[in-house]
């Protein structure tokens, strides 16, 4: 039942935000790979280093299902939307995008913050 509620209220949350594509979840993602969708799915992972930052889903780097991608010349408008990026963590995300492919994981590189929501 919690699922199917979480589920249903990111729906009507990306729905509502004008994220309008097609709504899969992490575990979906090796399917829909180089295609423009919007993921959504719990953070279990938030890492920053000087070059980018990573939103790991479905588990903790290596074994994440997805990562959410942030080049650092694109992070400050993160920073001023969304304030501590690492507070994202344990947030269900909606990032809405391409996905792409690094070393066998998908990602999706996030380069405007209008591609990524969270729902409380």
């Amino acid at each position: 039942m919690k699922k199917w509620l979480v589920t249903f209220s990111l729906f009507f949350s990306v729905s509502a935000l004008g994220l309008e594509s097609k709504i899969i979840s992490e575990n979906e993602v090796s399917a829909y790979l180089y295609h423009d969708v919007t993921v959504c799915g719990l953070v279990k992972q938030v890492k920053s280093t000087a070059k980018a930052t990573y939103f790991n889903l479905g588990g903790i780097y290596p074994n994440q299902k997805v990562t959410f991608l942030i080049w650092a010349e694109n992070r400050l408008p993160f920073l001023n939307k969304f304030g501590n990026l690492n507070m994202l963590q344990n947030k269900y995300l909606c990032a809405k995008g391409y996905i792409s492919e690094y070393k066998g994981k998908p990602q999706i590189v996030l380069t405007s913050t209008d591609l990524l929501r969270f729902t409380k």
